[in-house]
């Protein structure tokens, strides 16, 4: 999947094309754009490979909203998710992600790489739920790496197992929900959050069920600003 906001003289140029996401304009205004994501059959089956690049303009705003979530299934082998995203100076990405649950033997490999120019945020969530109800769930290699005008921002590999929790990681939790804001910093989030050297604050929730390991609130006040209703 590729998505890339131009700016344009009165609404920006939004170019979309699927891959095994699908993403579907739903909105547009001076500079910014909203995005609806949905899959193009079942995700993830073991052995799938889905590649996403984002690529937003100076000045633009693009809001990626999911319309599901995304199961990975188990099997043979390992399935592989990554997402290249690039902001240009004064640019801002809000991507409200649902879910990712692992399901039992699922193996997954799951990368992310950010890039950010002068004034740019990036706003992500990102909640792994594992196991589906009376599983244990499977395991995941998640990597961040976000840089800021060409300088380390955020890089970060959790390897999690649902067969084989870590302490100090996800101890006896089964869901992990993140909410990461790169290229600012909000000093007025709630304890712990991870403030990081650069503009950049990371908050977590860990629980057993996603309604309760939430930072849902905390979430909403950080993209308020980027709504353009």
């Amino acid at each position: 999947m590729f998505i890339e906001l131009r700016s344009g003289d009165e609404r920006p140029h939004v170019d979309l094309r699927r891959g095994a996401l699908i993403p579907r304009l739903v909105s547009t205004g001076p500079q910014h754009a909203t995005v609806a994501v949905t899959a193009g059959g079942a995700l993830l089956l073991a052995g799938d490979e889905v590649r996403i690049e984002i690529r937003v303009d100076p000045g633009c705003t693009l809001r990626l909203e999911d319309v599901g979530g995304t199961v990975a299934y188990g099997g043979d082998a390992r399935s592989h998710w990554s997402a290249d995203i690039s902001l240009a100076a004064d640019a801002t990405l809000v991507w409200d992600a649902l879910p990712f649950v692992l399901a039992d033997d699922a193996r997954v490999d799951r990368d992310t790489t950010v890039r950010l120019a002068s004034g740019a945020v990036a706003c992500l969530r990102e909640t792994l739920v594992f196991g589906r109800t009376g599983e244990e769930g499977g395991s995941i290699v998640a990597s961040t790496a976000a840089s800021i005008e060409g300088r380390p921002l955020f890089h970060e590999s959790l390897e999690l197992d649902g067969y084989d929790p870590q302490i100090g990681v996800l101890g006896a939790h089964r869901v992990m929900d993140s909410a990461l804001c790169l290229g600012r910093r909000h000093d007025e989030a709630p304890v712990p959050a991870l403030q990081l050297d650069e503009p950049g604050t990371i908050v977590r929730a860990l629980g057993d069920q996603t309604h309760l390991a939430t930072v849902e609130s905390t979430w909403r006040d950080w993209t308020l600003a980027a709504r353009h209703d």
